[in-house]
């Protein structure tokens, strides 16, 4: 949350204020992160407003690092090399370095994909597209 409180994504809603970063070079178009890419990692840090949270049913997911629990189509923020994108989970590797709330780097260590159905919540939040889930910067997915 904004105030540096946490919350639970299912009892989010409408209005509430999330911390986020605005990444130098990252429009705010919502599909802008498929393409984005840089060298320089630069930000402000920011604040955006959750405009809809939706829930759904998955077949799988993943789990990473034992701690984030994600659909394989959500965009995690990650490190590669000398490179800083958005990747959909499912093509995170371990090795990859994603970046947490308090602005250092974590390696992925471990990657389980579980094959279960389950329900996730989506969010759309604006006006950065990005929020913090378990402390590892993701970007918003919108339902198409």
């Amino acid at each position: 949350m904004w105030d540096g409180s946490e919350k639970n994504v299912e009892d989010l809603v409408e209005g509430d204020l999330l911390k986020n970063i605005s990444i130098d070079g990252l429009s705010e178009e919502e599909n802008a992160w498929e393409t984005f890419s840089t060298n320089t990692f630069n930000y402000v840090d920011s604040m955006s407003s959750v405009k809809s949270v939706v829930s759904g049913v998955w077949h799988y997911h993943y789990v990473i690092n034992n701690k984030l629990k994600i659909t394989f189509e959500h965009p995690i923020f990650i490190k590669r090399d000398n490179e800083y994108k958005f990747l959909k989970t499912e093509d995170v590797v371990v090795g990859d370095m994603m970046y947490n709330l308090d602005g250092t780097w974590e390696m992925i260590e471990e990657k389980i994909r579980v094959d279960e159905l389950d329900e996730f919540i989506s969010l759309d939040v604006e006006t950065n597209d990005t929020y913090f889930a378990n402390n590892i910067l993701v970007h918003n997915i919108i339902e198409k």
